[in-house]
């Protein structure tokens, strides 16, 4: 549960809470400073090195604290080579663009490879190249008479992921593929590569966790919507193998994104498969292939490396975030707040000088360490929890203590009876280790859902490949999932969100598939992203594929 307070507030309670603990147990000695008698300063960290507080016991910075950064790189990276890893091709096609000019020979230099250059032919997303486009030439209005060009453009470009079209109807998105079809090329061999790793890094020589780049991420989003679209236009042309190949690179790319080590890329990962089950179905549906070729493509998918796990996420690159957040506040004094909270402006002034001085000596930095750490374990244990009932039951209680500690970081009295029972350095470093907790625990309830969709929309794209076989042996779609057993489907796919098989309606016009959602109820494949239908509940989140447009003659 990520509980944001405001800046001045925050730094007022550590200035209070500090400052109090001035009084009572100051210590003269600053350490990783020189004392009379030494000839240098020698690393001298405010935290302690164990597995109870830092985790891990390296790699160290200078001055002795555990480069958090620097350990989820080597971790991500072990046994890794250049020749085996996808994000080398992947950032040749991408290009440095999005990785600051004076970071770029840092980046190539843990890939492995040389720095690329400045310019070639590298991808370039759909935004830039509209851009470019409309500098220069007006494009097509949209099939509905909209003149807005940006609306126009971006109509064509989200269309051609939904269903079969041609270059006559929308030559802008056909401009932007044959444009980048070298990359695009490179993009799919690198999805053909077995281990990913791009490496984590900031925009300064020292970043937080919390601060690294992530450019791979939404490139690979772009180059999805590219390889979902080119699959449709293939499909138009009625070249069904070229269409599927497109897909499987498509669903390679997600799950290469999605094993880095955040959870912004196992949400990425997520979001690419989602909209490429639904272009499965749109083959499926729209390209009609054969019995023999639709239990030949559903095997292609069961042959895919698995779906990221959110589980590893959290008890290895957000504990060393949390982590890593606490001990760079124990270097650097709470203007580190502002960096935490998404500003770029370190607090300055007399307050922030005596808050950061008083923050340095006076608190027991293994305390949040601690904290953070049992807080972490206690995630791990709950989604490892063998059914969904209890790892929902397990993290919406952790989202409630995570709020009532929330209030208590907000209430200086709480330290202050703390005082009395403990040592006011260790009272101090408890009311830090709330703050911390608060402002960075994630909201897991919202994240394990995102990875539980993602697993219903891969069951889903099984049964769309099913349903395509049946119709094309019995010349219709089947009234009942059922049906498809066990000729085409060994079983119904289960529900992540219940404890039932997936739902399925036929229409006049296609089919829906469709998971229950996160609020358990059956809304009959409706959910709130279902437009112009005021009828649906606004609770409504069934998450669903629907084949429901009439197929083009």
């Amino acid at each position: 549960m990520r509980l944001i307070f405001s800046r001045p507030g925050r730094l007022l309670l550590a200035m209070g809470v500090a400052a109090v603990a001035l009084m009572w147990d100051a210590d003269p000695v600053v350490p990783g400073v020189a004392q009379a008698g030494e000839s240098a300063p020698r690393p001298n960290p405010r935290i302690t090195i164990s597995k109870e507080t830092t985790f891990i016991s390296g790699p160290l910075t200078k001055d002795g604290y555990v480069d958090y950064l620097a350990a989820l790189n080597a971790i991500s990276s072990k046994g890794v080579t250049p020749e085996d890893n996808a994000a080398v091709l992947l950032y040749q096609a991408f290009g440095p663009k999005d990785v600051p000019k004076e970071r770029r020979a840092h980046v190539a230099k843990l890939l492995g490879i040389e720095p690329l250059p400045e310019e070639s032919k590298y991808f370039e997303d759909s935004s830039r190249f509209v851009q470019r486009k409309l500098a220069k030439e007006s494009p097509t209005p949209s099939p509905e008479g909209n003149q807005n060009p940006v609306q126009a453009a971006e109509e064509q470009f989200e269309k051609a992921r939904q269903r079969p079209w041609s270059k006559d109807e929308f030559p802008l998105v056909a401009a932007w593929l044959a444009e980048n079809e070298k990359p695009l090329e490179l993009i799919v061999a690198a999805t053909k590569r077995p281990r990913f790793f791009f490496p984590l890094f900031g925009s300064s020589e020292s970043p937080m966790v919390i601060e690294a780049l992530l450019p791979m991420a939404q490139e690979a989003r772009e180059a999805s919507r590219a390889f979902t679209a080119r699959a449709m236009f293939r499909v138009k042309a009625g070249r069904i193998d070229d269409a599927w190949q497109e897909l499987l690179a498509c669903h390679r790319l997600a799950r290469l994104i999605g094993h880095g080590p955040t959870i912004v890329e196992a949400l990425v990962g997520y979001a690419i498969e989602w909209r490429t089950c639904e272009a499965d179905a749109a083959l499926a549906h729209f390209g009609r292939p054969s019995a023999e070729q639709a239990r030949r493509l559903a095997l292609d998918l069961r042959q895919l490396p698995r779906v990221a796990k959110m589980a590893e996420k959290i008890d290895v690159g957000e504990r060393f975030m949390y982590l890593d957040a606490v001990a760079t506040m124990a270097r650097r004094g709470p203007a580190v707040l502002a960096r935490l909270e998404g500003g770029s402006k370190e607090e300055k002034g007399l307050g922030a000088s005596l808050a950061n001085l008083a923050s340095s000596a006076m608190i027991n930095w293994d305390e949040p360490m601690r904290m953070g750490n049992a807080w972490y374990n206690r995630l791990a244990e709950a989604l490892a929890k063998p059914t969904r009932d209890e790892r929902e039951a397990a993290l919406e209680k952790i989202d409630r203590d995570v709020k009532e500690m929330a209030k208590q970081a907000r209430e200086v009295k709480a330290v202050l009876g703390e005082f009395m029972s403990t040592s006011p350095r260790r009272a101090v470093g408890r009311q830090m280790g709330r703050i911390f907790v608060a402002l960075l625990l994630p909201a897991l309830s919202a994240a394990v859902k995102a990875e539980d969709r993602a697993m219903a929309y891969s069951s889903m794209s099984q049964v769309a490949l099913a349903l395509a076989a049946y119709r094309a042996e019995d010349g219709a779609y089947p009234a009942h999932l059922t049906q498809l057993c066990p000729k085409y489907l060994a079983a119904v796919p289960e529900d992540p969100f219940s404890t039932g098989p997936l739902r399925y309606k036929r229409t006049e016009a296609g089919y829906v598939v469709y998971s229950v959602g996160a609020n358990g109820k059956d809304d009959g494949g409706a959910n709130r992203a279902s437009a112009g239908d005021a009828s649906i509940p606004p609770d409504a989140d069934d998450v669903a594929i629907a084949v429901l447009r009439p197929e083009k003659k």
